[in-house]
Parts: C-alpha cells; sequence; structure tokens
C-alpha cells in the first residue's frame, strides 16, 4: 500500500499558505474563556497562571464522561518541558519510561500497563511512532518527539467509552493543539492579530553549553471571528552529555577450584554472567524544527471546516567513543577469585583464574549514531449541526513518520592483555574495572574491521473518520460513529561488516593517545578513561568502506523485489512490511437525569473492531536430515502471511453527584491493544526435513522459528470506581480503586503441529503466541488544596499485577512490564499577581521493564530502579505582556541504573544532566 504524497503535500502546503497566523500552547496560559472539546470531554479556562490551570483541569475531570485527567496550556509552559512526556508524568496513574541513550523514546504508562497498552492521539488521529530505532516496538509512541509549544492541552483517558479509539488497554494520552476559533486570549486590546515569542537560552551540567531555543506564535481571524488561523514554530539546537554503562549477559557455567590444584571440583550451572559490558561517553546534539498549524472557517451556525495538523522534525546525532570490555569464563576460578551473589557474577580477579582462554580482551571504537525522525499528522475535517439536534462530524486524515538511522564504526581490538591484570567490581551503581597499562597504549591494538548500517522506516496511515448524534429528548443522546485505517509499516535494514585485520595503516590512524575525558566523575571508578578513536581518520584510509551507504533500490519499492546488488545489502533478517486495515464501528447512548434529588450522568455502548492484515518478510530456509545436518542452504526466501481478527468491546460508565461538592464514578470497559509489529512479522528461519535422507522419518515435522501474523490481540475486562470531592474555594480530593483481567500476554514457546503460509506440511515452532492472562489492580489517591497564595497537589498510587502461572513460567513471575508498585508526585507552589514559584517532586519505586528473551543487551529480564526528580520554576512579570522565567529540571541530578531480577545485579546506567532553561516570553 503507497499513499499519493503528492497530493497530500499539495494540501497541506495550501493549507499553510492560506494559515500565515497562529496560537499555540503559551498563548493560552492567561486564557479566561478558552474551551477544548475532545471525545465528550470539555474543560472551560476560568483564569490564568498555575492555580487556574489545575482548577482548568479539575473541571475537565469533574465534566468528564469516564475516569480522566488533565493538563491545561499552564502546566505545559510553566515548566517548559521538553517534551510531553516529561509534563504528563505529573498526572496520578502515568509513569515515564525515558529516552535516556537515544535509542528510543520517552513514553507512557498509565495505571501499571506498560508502552505497548496505551494509545496516543492527536486531536482525534493517530500518530505513527518509530519506535526503538526504527525497528522495534513501533507500536509504542515516542513522546519526546513533540515539543509542549506546539500542544494546548493534553488528557489521560482511564476509562473509555465506545467512541474512544481503539489500542490502549492501559489508558490513552489525548493530545490538543489550538482549535484557532476559540483562542480569544491571543488577541490584545480585541486587536484581531496577535502573537506570542519565546526566546530561551537552555544549559546542561554534563556539557556545561548554552543552547540557544526559540519558538513564536502567530495567529490572526476576522471582524466577527467566523475566520481563524495560526501557526506555531519551535527550532532548537541543543548539545547534550551522557556516560553510559551497559551489560550483555547470559547463562553459563563456570567452573570453581575450592582446593587451590588448578581443577575444577565444581561446576556453578546458569550462572547470569557478563560476556561484555559496555562503557560509552555519549557526546551529541538534539536539533528540532516543529511547526503546527491550524485553519477554521465558520461557514454559517450550522457549518463549520478546518484542517489542523502538525509537522515534527527530531535529529537526535552523537558520536561515541566506545570499549567494549570482554569476560573470559573459560578457565578455572579460584573460590575466592570469583564473586556469585544472586546466581550473579558480581566480581571476578584476573589474576586467581588458571588457563584463561584469552578473552578478557578489550575493543575500541568511534561510534557514529544518528537517528533523524520526520513526524507528520494533517487532518481535513468538517461539523454540522452542532447546535441542533443531529450533528455530524466527518474526519480525514494522513500521519506518517520517516526514520532513518545512520551507524557506523571502525573497530581497533587489544587481544593481548595480561589477564592476571583483569579486576572486576560490580557492586557499586557502575562497574569498575582495572587493567595494565598497556590498556592504553596504541601499541596494544590491531585493526579488526569497519561496520555501517542504514535503517530506514517509512511508516504511512491514512484514516477517515464519521460521527454522528442524534439528541433524542431531554437528557438522552444516542451516537454512531465508524472510522476505518489503513497502515503501512515498512522497516528496511541495510548493513555490512567488513574485515580489516591488523592493517598497519588503519591502526596508525585511529589514535592520536588521548583519552576520553573521565566518565562517571564522581563514581570513583577505576576505568573511566580510555583511548579515543578518531572516526575521520579511520574514514580517510579507506574511504570506500567507510562511506558505502544504502543504494536507494534496497530501500525503496517492493521488499520481496528489493534489488541490493550495489551499497550496502539489505538484512533480510530484520527487513519486513506489515499492512493493516482496521475499521471500527461503534453505538452509544449517553443518558442524564435525576435519581431522587441526585443528579446523574451515564453512558453506554459497544466498539466493534475488524483488522485485517498482511505481512511481508524472509525466512532463512534450509534442508536437514533426521540429524538435524545441514543438507542444502537455500538462502533467503521471501514470505508473506494473512491474518484477520474481529473483537466486540463494550463499556459503561454512571456518574451519580452525591451532592453539590461530591461524585461518585463507576466504569467498566473491555479493551484491546494490537500486538507489536515485530511479534507478528514472519521473518525467522525454517528448516525442512530432507525427504531424500536415507534415514527420513515421517513422522518429524520440519522445524522453524519465525514469527505470527496471527496472533490475537492483548484483550482485558477494566473497572474503575472513583470517589471525587470539590470545593467553592478550588480544593479537590479523589479516591479511585481499579482493576484489569487481562488475556491474550504474548510470549515466546514451542508448539507442534503448526501450519506455516506457503507450505503444505506442519512444523514444530518457536515462534510468538497468546498464552498468557493476569491480573492488574491498584488504588489513586490525590487532592488540590488552596490556601491564600499558596497551593499544595499530590497524588499517591499503587499498583500491582500478576499473571496466572501455573507452569512456573519464569517470564511471569514479575509481574506485567512497566509498573512501579508505588508513584508519587507533589507540586507546591506560590503564586501572585506578577510572581510565581512551583517546587515539583515525581517518584516511581523500581519496576519491571522487559521480560528478556531477546537479543544483546535484552537478553536477560530488565528492571528499572526507583528515582525521584525535583523541578523547580521561577517567573516574572517584567511588564504588562513580558515574562521572564527560570526552569531548573533534575536539579539534584538524579541518574538512572536499571538492573537484571535483584537490585544488586548490574544491568544499565546512565547519568541525567540537571537541565535549567532561562527564558523569554513576549505577547503583542
Amino acid at each position: 500500500m503507497k499513499f499519493n504524497k503528492s497530493i497530500l503535500a499539495t494540501g497541506i502546503a495550501t493549507g499553510l499558505l492560506c494559515v500565515q497566523f497562529n496560537v499555540n500552547a503559551q498563548a493560552v496560559e492567561d486564557s479566561s474563556e478558552l474551551s477544548t472539546e475532545t471525545n465528550d470531554v470539555e474543560v472551560i479556562e476560568v483564569r490564568g497562571g498555575i492555580r487556574g490551570s489545575i482548577i482548568n483541569s479539575q473541571n475537565l475531570k469533574r465534566s468528564a464522561q469516564g475516569v480522566v485527567d488533565a493538563i491545561t496550556s499552564e502546566d505545559l509552559g510553566k515548566f517548559t518541558d521538553d517534551n510531553i512526556g516529561a509534563a504528563i508524568a505529573r498526572i496520578p496513574g502515568v509513569q515515564i519510561q525515558r529516552n535516556d541513550n537515544g535509542i528510543g523514546g520517552d513514553r507512557a504508562s498509565i495505571r501499571g500497563m506498560g508502552p505497548l497498552f496505551v494509545s496516543t492521539t492527536v486531536n482525534g488521529r493517530t500518530p505513527l511512532s518509530h519506535g526503538d530505532e526504527g525497528i522495534g516496538n513501533i507500536r509504542q509512541f515516542n513522546l519526546d518527539v513533540i515539543p509542549t509549544e506546539i500542544i494546548s492541552g493534553v488528557v489521560v483517558r482511564k476509562m473509555p467509552t465506545a467512541a474512544t479509539i481503539e489500542g490502549g488497554i492501559g489508558g490513552s494520552v489525548e493530545l490538543q493543539t489550538m482549535e484557532p476559533l476559540k483562542a480569544h486570549s491571543l488577541y490584545k486590546n480585541n486587536d484581531n492579530f496577535g502573537g506570542v515569542v519565546t526566546v530561551s537560552a537552555i544549559n546542561d551540567s554534563l556539557t556545561e553549553d548554552w543552547s540557544p531555543k526559540f519558538s513564536g506564535v502567530f495567529g490572526a481571524r476576522n471582524d466577527d471571528n467566523t475566520l481563524a488561523g495560526y501557526v506555531a514554530i519551535v527550532t532548537s539546537d541543543a548539545d547534550y552529555s551522557v556516560d553510559e554503562a551497559y551489560t550483555r549477559a547470559q547463562e553459563r557455567d563456570i567452573q570453581i577450584d575450592t582446593d587451590g590444584d588448578g581443577v575444577a571440583d565444581r561446576v556453578e550451572e546458569d550462572v547470569i554472567s557478563h560476556s561484555r559490558i559496555t562503557l560509552n561517553a555519549i557526546r551529541g546534539s538534539k536539533e528540532r524544527q516543529s511547526v503546527s498549524y491550524g485553519l477554521e472557517w465558520q461557514a454559517n451556525d450550522d457549518l463549520k471546516f478546518g484542517i489542523n495538523g502538525y509537522t515534527s522534525s527530531y535529529d537526535v546525532y552523537s558520536q561515541r567513543p566506545t570499549v567494549d570490555l570482554f569476560f573470559d569464563y573459560n578457565g578455572v576460578f579460584d573460590e575466592d577469585a570469583i564473586s556469585i551473589e544472586n546466581n550473579f557474577v558480581q566480581s571476578i580477579d584476573g589474576s586467581g583464574v588458571t588457563n584463561p582462554g584469552g578473552d578478557f580482551k578489550v575493543e575500541n571504537f568511534d561510534l557514529l549514531f544518528d537517528n533523524l525522525s520526520e513526524n507528520n499528522v494533517i487532518g481535513f475535517n468538517l461539523e454540522y449541526g452542532a447546535y441542533s439536534d443531529f450533528s455530524l462530524k466527518a474526519d480525514i486524515s494522513y500521519s506518517s513518520v520517516e526514520f532513518v538511522q545512520d551507524l557506523r564504526l571502525g573497530i581497533m581490538g587489544a587481544y593481548g592483555l595480561d589477564p592476571t591484570d583483569f579486576r572486576f567490581d560490580g557492586t557499586g551503581d557502575v562497574p569498575s574495572f582495572t587493567y595494565g597499562s598497556e590498556v592504553n597504549d596504541p601499541d596494544s591494538y590491531v585493526s579488526v574491521g569497519f561496520f555501517g548500517r542504514d535503517r530506514r522506516g517509512n511508516n504511512e496511515q491514512l484514516a477517515l473518520k464519521l460521527d454522528a448524534e442524534w439528541v433524542l429528548d431531554d437528557g438522552i443522546k444516542i451516537k454512531a460513529g465508524i472510522r476505518q485505517a489503513d497502515t503501512e509499516i515498512d522497516v528496511r535494514e541495510t548493513g555490512r561488516f567488513t574485515l580489516i585485520w591488523d592493517d598497519p595503516d588503519l591502526a596508525a590512524a585511529s589514535f592520536t593517545g588521548d583519552l576520553t575525558e573521565p566518565l562517571f566523575p564522581g563514581s570513583g571508578i577505576e576505568f573511566n578513561q580510555f583511548l579515543e578513536p578518531d572516526y575521520d581518520a579511520q574514514a580517510a584510509v579507506y574511504p570506500e568502506i567507510f562511506n558505502e551507504r544504502a543504494s536507494s533500490s534496497a530501500i525503496n519499492g517492493s521488499l520481496l523485489n528489493a534489488d541490493d546488488s550495489t551499497g550496502l545489502p539489505l538484512d533480510k533478517a530484520n527487513s519486513f512490511v506489515v499492512e493493516e486495515k482496521t475499521t471500527a464501528f461503534y453505538v452509544q447512548a449517553d443518558l442524564e437525569g435525576d435519581i431522587g434529588d441526585k443528579l446523574f450522568t451515564a453512558n453506554m455502548g459497544v466498539r466493534a473492531v475488524a483488522t485485517d492484515r498482511t505481512v511481508y518478510g524472509f525466512q532463512t530456509t534450509r534442508v536437514v536430515n533426521s540429524l538435524n545436518a545441514v543438507v542444502e542452504e537455500l538462502g533467503y526466501i521471501g514470505a508473506k502471511a494473512d491474518s484477520t481478527d474481529f473483537q466486540l468491546l463494550p463499556s459503561a460508565n454512571f456518574m451519580l453527584e452525591l451532592n453539590e461538592n461530591t461524585q461518585w464514578r463507576v466504569g467498566f470497559a473491555k479493551t484491546m491493544s494490537q500486538p507489536e509489529y515485530t511479534d507478528l512479522k514472519v521473518n525467522g528461519s525454517v528448516n525442512l526435513q530432507d525427504t531424500t535422507y536415507v534415514g527420513y522419518d515421517s513422522t518429524i515435522n520440519s522445524t522453524a522459528e519465525i514469527g505470527n501474523a496471527d496472533l490475537n490481540p492483548y484483550t482485558a475486562w477494566s473497572f474503575d470506581t472513583t470517589l471525587e470531592y470539590y470545593t467553592e474555594e478550588g480544593s479537590a480530593v479523589f479516591a479511585s480503586v481499579f482493576y484489569k483481567d487481562v488475556s491474550d500476554f504474548v510470549l515466546t514457546e514451542a508448539r507442534t503441529d503448526v501450519a506455516i503460509d506457503g507450505y503444505d506440511q506442519l512444523f514444530d515452532t518457536t515462534q510468538p503466541i497468546n498464552v498468557a492472562k493476569g491480573q492488574v489492580y491498584g488504588v489513586e489517591l490525590g487532592g488540590n488544596i488552596v490556601f491564600g497564595d499558596f497551593g499544595l497537589q499530590a497524588n499517591y498510587t499503587f499498583v500491582d499485577s500478576e499473571f496466572e502461572n501455573s507452569d512456573n513460567n519464569p517470564l511471569l513471575e514479575h509481574g506485567f512490564p512497566g509498573a512501579s508498585k508505588h508513584n508519587f508526585n507533589a507540586v507546591a507552589y506560590y503564586e501572585t499577581e506578577l510572581f510565581s514559584a512551583r517546587l515539583a517532586y515525581i517518584y516511581r519505586d523500581d519496576y519491571f521493564q522487559a521480560l528478556g528473551g531477546g537479543f544483546d543487551r535484552a537478553n536477560q529480564p530488565a528492571f528499572g530502579e526507583g528515582a525521584g526528580q525535583v523541578d523547580l520554576n521561577f517567573s516574572y512579570t517584567v511588564m504588562e505582556n513580558v515574562d521572564l522565567s527560570l526552569n531548573i529540571i533534575n536539579l539534584t541530578e538524579e541518574d538512572a541504573r536499571n538492573y537484571i531480577n535483584e537490585s544488586a545485579n548490574f544491568r544499565d546506567y546512565v547519568t541525567r544532566p540537571r537541565t535549567a532553561v532561562l527564558s523569554v516570553r513576549a505577547a503583542f
């Protein structure tokens, strides 16, 4: 499926030519009457400032159909959060998985359900994601690609209605840009033109540099406010610096000598042990250009047209001097030369190893790593009859993300190091190593080779949505709608390793003898500086190798017919296409009335979702005999699989106003989340039985390790009950209890007698399948207290989860990925007419990140160590329409550490800088 981009581009250009004006999120910080609406939720902006934004959010929560929380524009603007993820981390029940090392994105978990189970929309449309490096976790939206300046508000929906777009078992994050006809606060003195300009300087405590950022807001309307438009522009280019250490670990047997004779007396089996630990000095830049735009025309009282969207370019480039520090387990360890705790290697003394195998080695390279993401969403909409008994909304939208990764490195190796000098201590936050002096001697290194990779993701979606509403009688509405979305995910990877072994010219060019700056300052580790390679000098020796790129014929056109005869070859194991069509229909009844003297509102409905999917990829195929010996290599063969699915998703929400200040909610719904694209792909390996072999046994199936295009979506039955209390002064408290019963969780397991598309025989397979069921449950408590010019907002969320695990599968012992059991947020603020100050604290305790069983660093179960973050904001109105602000993010420079199974078992550690943002904002 390919869309006509030229037509869409023409439409976008036409819209932008018509729209030479804009309003943005910051423009509504002092809003007095702006209202926004999304999916039956209306919030009235009653005043500006910190307190006003909190009250606006409470209004939205109070009037919503279902359980929601929100942030209005003041919340987004006051801290100048770099992206939406940082802002919504203060919402009850929301946790953010941060993109510290630049390979993925900031992602939201809601109420214990990880990012795969959270859907994201922008103005009711689905933006696509590039996931992890364009190839993994593509259904998980990377919030950091969207700057806060182009967003006017965020709704986090925790209990859906039938009208809610499917995809979020945990909930949904609904982003909103401006509605031009309602952006009254933009226009000073009732003028028809207005704008806001913000100029910022950003300081990173690790780079110690100041970087510029500019956001501009320009809007215009006609005299009777029937035609209005806006454009919001954000541009920034910020340096960043991160130190990272991470392990690749796997189970292995370790020989132990207990009596000192150099002979193994016992074997510790299946010990999780480091194969190698990587130290990265990540130094780079984050360059962003984003534009949000909109144009609305109220043709008459019944008819309104609109076009809106955004485009965001986010280029994260880094140059990463790196060392891989390898471990050797071939020899026999003296009992005091290795420490094993929690079934994990904690320390090693290389002088106590008999007959080591020579794997205490070091590889050094300068990794050039560029990830460019181009995100676009554009939509045309029509509204008819907003003030009549029958209304209609139609929307057609196009969403795309184009991802380009350029990765390249020239590898040098030191293979003759003295193993008796090797020491490893993994008991601290950052692992410590000791080597002899030769580890930083250029003469110890030989050239190994070059690896280059080009990865391209080209993901597109074309969606059409039609919603109708009938007011049948006082207090009764019927809603119905249909939505169809055609999505294509196209991932191409090309790459090549070229062996350049012991080349004296390359070795001479690689090092000048200079060392990197010290990594992890203050950590006290021994080996924290290493030889800094010179990539440019290496490339000058072999330019034809170091500068090789993918050909356009390999990354464009039909995947199965891609031509990679020139340039970097197509990696057919990691290249795939998924074409997915979803058609959804819903019907919903909204009710409002009285039970005695108590007001109630309710909605009930059902959503039907049909999915048709075609998956393309390659399978490496060979013929084997009954002894599993390879008889013939058939190479990569193109593969295709089709699948369909149908789900009915009922839902109901009820609210009873117990008195004028107190209301009680209860709701239930069935929800769904589609499986990850990498689990659906058909790529893998197929071993066909040789039927001509003399020992052929027809009862033995051929075997395969592949994905599974027939996976069912994850489904869950969700329940919520909430009690809310509001005061006339603007204070509020709430308490919620929630429960989710989740089915069809996906694990990779072995199966027998499985049919595979394209073959007329049955296979024994290892592939992802729907096998697990589990429960998530918890409590949310929160409130906002106002006293004079001071205020305090705080919330606490408890989440627990478990799988039904009768087979004692170790992958299911830790509950659902993405959930911290204890989560706490607090904001204390002081605000007068001219000055405001806000102190925010966010904490989440240890949480389960990933199941393990994957490749490279994803081999073992991963856990995130609990951490808190303190942010501080000051704002002062210098003169009318001119504000000066200082925002300090991560004031105490809290770093991030993850572990394997137990907190003492090192997995990775990443430094997080303190960021200071000094801004001047002027409205006109």
